[in-house]
């Protein structure tokens, strides 16, 4: 049941990510070739639809929309802009601070025990250097950080969930199922 399990998360993986839409840039404009931001989040499972955070920032500007990022077939919902604002520079720089030693790079995390909830995807673009990440009922501490960056420019009613134990939750799922997998290998033997 556990091989089983496995198979279905990563079925129930794929299936998902081939659901969500690109983000609307209809606010953005030019988008700078130095420094650009996407963040958007889409609800999986009972989540399939509804409207999730979506913040583009290009050109020191703050965009941050809810969206339908996940959905069947087609889109059903307008965007709503929560906000448009200025973007510090000093956070850019924090930012850029934070990714430097990733370069070029993708973080995938999965946590194959969640059938629902919801996947958030981040890509920091700095000149020829993008980092990447995709996040499926997990985190990422780096993502964390920078997240909490956004969250300073995000209406207080509209806060990114900023989830630490997801990584814990990830974890123990893992050693779950490779426990499960060992203990059958064992019996067989």
């Amino acid at each position: 049941t556990v091989k089983y399990s496995a198979t279905i998360s990563l079925l129930l993986f794929a299936v998902c990510c081939s659901c969500y839409s690109q983000v609307n840039d209809q606010h953005l404009g030019k988008i700078s070739n130095d420094f650009s931001l996407r963040y958007l989040s889409a609800g999986l499972g009972s989540g399939m639809g509804s409207m999730q955070p979506t913040i583009w920032i290009a050109n020191q500007q703050f965009v941050y929309t809810y969206e339908q990022n996940s959905y069947y077939g087609e889109k059903t919902k307008k965007p709503d802009t929560a906000c448009i604002l200025p973007f510090r520079q000093s956070s850019i720089d924090s930012i850029l601070e934070i990714v430097s030693p990733m370069k070029d790079s993708t973080i995938s995390r999965f946590n194959p025990c969640v059938m629902s909830g919801g996947v958030q995807y981040l890509t920091v673009v700095n000149g020829p250097d993008t980092v990447f990440f995709s996040l499926h009922n997990s985190a990422d501490t780096t993502a964390l950080k920078i997240m909490k960056i956004l969250n300073q420019y995000a209406p207080a009613d509209k806060q990114l969930w900023l989830n630490t134990e997801m990584l814990q939750l990830e974890k123990d799922c893992w050693e779950m199922l490779l426990n499960g997998i060992k203990k059958k290998k064992k019996r067989r033997q």
